[in-house]
């Protein structure tokens, strides 16, 4: 659910504490209402954390949710309207550079009409919290204590290191080894050949295939490399785009198919090329898009191909195919080590090594759930208590998930406190294998209000914070300093958690384009020349918009419409 419940309730019941003090609701004309919407939310607030862990698994919580999640949204918008307010009586005044927020809001509150308005938009409010409120005791949900998660969480932020440990056991240096060898070796065919690494999702074959990218043998025996992620709605221009050996302002004006690939063509011919196709999904990106266009390279070239499916290596006719084997109980162990703790320091958790290799087995050989958990596992406690409580979670044998994403991954989601899980979620607007900017993410967040300044530290800084706590669990993978990814099992979790409030498109005639109402809040346009001032756009509360090819912009752009 992208609006996380318990975040926003906790951020809106603060303001209201500040009103019923100021008796605003005597302005506003509704006496007594502020005091009885701040009474609802802290009553309901006491129960969110439990109805959310219990949404994916019991449909009737999950549409109690929904709907106060509506009613929360409705509240949102009233913050907005005061905000936006609060701005024209700030710039109306002498001394608006010195004004805070609630005293220009109490001035604009004096105003006849806008003071009805806002004070109807409360009292409807609280009918429907009302409503809302009396359905809450059918589900016999459970009081959370509060802000436990938060203190051990913000522990871990101030002390834990970002380390990028991922590699464990021989295997995998004596397949890069090996398969290093095949893809060098001159067998005297002019063709381009292919060459595959097969396995399940989350395996370790993106961690492969940069071993094999990054060998000094791959880098001196090719004049080109590229490294391109596919993904399941891989996009033909921006694909030949990511291809094309020159610079990208050379591609400024060609926006289709067939004037892309001579250029493709021309700018790659005679040279020997190696490129990574990684996360494909279908043979067609071969078959039907470059088989052609690559044509024109020099003999060796090779291509590597990482997919689930190996029916996909066989239809594009490669000649090798490795398959990424799960990792043995010591090796995910060994994994689980080095991804907690920092060298010479494995010594502190060997004692837990009994209840850590009963966890460890239940990630079944996966690196990316081991690396998930682990990131769960450094906010606990060293100790047995601790970990037995990670071991018998719920969260393990959560139903109603995406097949591909396990237990591990929502139980990593799970332990977020509420400011983080906002925060991950969010991330799920940018598109499958996007490299996101931590200034770009950060500034995000404060702008849609998920972030909090702690003591001296200023917004900034905390918001930076929750980048790097987001890294250290193993929930953003970092691509370089400033840099991150999000892995595209933990992407798709995130999709279907925000399914209901947001989407990524490339055109806004998909924008609405499913059944139902729409209840879309924000949505990721690829194409800022698709975003205009009708039409579905004019629905949806916020639009991350970013012009042209997703790589080209250092900055996105959040515009309401």
């Amino acid at each position: 659910m992208a609006m996380i419940l318990d975040a926003f309730v906790s951020r809106f019941a603060e303001l209201l504490v500040e009103l019923v003090e100021k008796e605003v609701d005597m302005l506003l004309g509704v006496p007594g209402e502020i005091k009885k919407l701040q009474n609802k939310l802290r009553m309901i607030s006491k129960v969110l954390a439990d109805a959310e862990r219990r949404r994916i698994n019991d449909g009737a919580i999950d549409d109690w949710l929904k709907q106060l999640k509506d009613v929360m949204y409705d509240a949102d918008d009233i913050l907005d309207l005061c905000h936006i307010e609060s701005n024209k009586c700030s710039e109306g005044s002498s001394s608006s550079s010195s004004a805070c927020f609630p005293f220009s809001l109490l001035y604009c509150f004096r105003k006849p009409l806008l003071a009805h308005e806002i004070g109807t938009k409360i009292r409807e409010l609280n009918l429907k919290l009302e409503e809302i409120s009396m359905g809450r005791s059918e589900f016999n949900l459970q009081i959370s204590s509060p802000d436990k998660q938060e203190v051990t969480s913000q522990k871990s932020r101030k002390t834990s290191p970002v380390v990028e440990i991922d590699i464990v056991g021989s295997e995998i240096e004596e397949h890069t080894r090996s398969l290093v060898d095949s893809l060098i070796k001159d067998d005297g065919r002019r063709n381009v050949l292919i060459f595959a690494i097969v396995g399940a999702g989350g395996i370790g074959k993106s961690t492969l295939a940069k071993r094999i990218y990054n060998d000094r043998r791959i880098e001196e025996g090719f004049s080109v490399k590229k490294w391109v992620c596919v993904s399941q709605d891989f996009d033909d221009i921006n694909l030949l785009k990511d291809i094309y050996d020159g610079t990208k302002d050379d591609l400024a004006g060609d926006q289709s198919k067939s004037s892309l690939e001579p250029k493709v063509e021309s700018s790659l011919g005679g040279k020997k090329l190696f490129l990574v196709l990684d996360d494909v999904w279908t043979a067609k990106v071969w078959c039907d898009l470059l088989c052609n266009t690559l044509k024109s390279c020099a003999a060796g070239s090779r291509i590597l191909v990482t997919t689930r499916n190996e029916q996909i290596a066989k239809q594009m006719m490669a000649v090798n195919t490795h398959h990424v084997n799960k990792l043995s109980l010591e090796d995910s162990w060994l994994l689980l080590c080095k991804k907690m703790v920092l060298t010479g320091e494995e010594g502190e958790i060997q004692h837990l090594k009994d209840i850590g290799m009963e966890i460890v087995k239940k990630c079944d050989g996966l690196p990316l759930a081991i690396k998930a958990v682990a990131g769960v596992l450094c906010t606990k406690e060293r100790t047995g208590r601790a970990w037995n409580g990670v071991l018998e979670s719920t969260a393990w044998t959560t139903s109603g998930l995406p097949e591909e994403v396990k237990g591990a991954l929502y139980l990593s989601y799970e332990d977020l406190p509420s400011y983080l899980k906002q925060c991950f979620i969010y991330c799920s607007l940018f598109p499958e294998d996007h490299r996101i900017l931590m200034g770009t993410i950060t500034e995000l967040w404060i702008a849609e209000g998920f972030v909090k300044a702690e003591g001296s530290s200023t917004m900034e800084e905390t918001a930076n914070e929750y980048y790097r706590e987001l890294i250290m669990r193993n929930l953003l993978q970092p691509y370089d300093q400033y840099v991150c990814q999000m892995h595209d099992l933990l992407h798709c979790l995130a999709r279907y958690l925000a399914q209901d409030e947001s989407s990524v498109v490339s055109k806004v005639p998909e924008v609405g384009s499913s059944n139902g109402p729409m209840k879309l809040r924000r949505v990721f346009v690829s194409n800022v020349h698709e975003v205009g001032t009708n039409g579905p756009m004019m629905e949806i509360a916020d639009a991350l918009v970013k012009k042209g090819h997703i790589e080209d912009s250092n900055m996105e752009h959040e515009a309401h419409v």
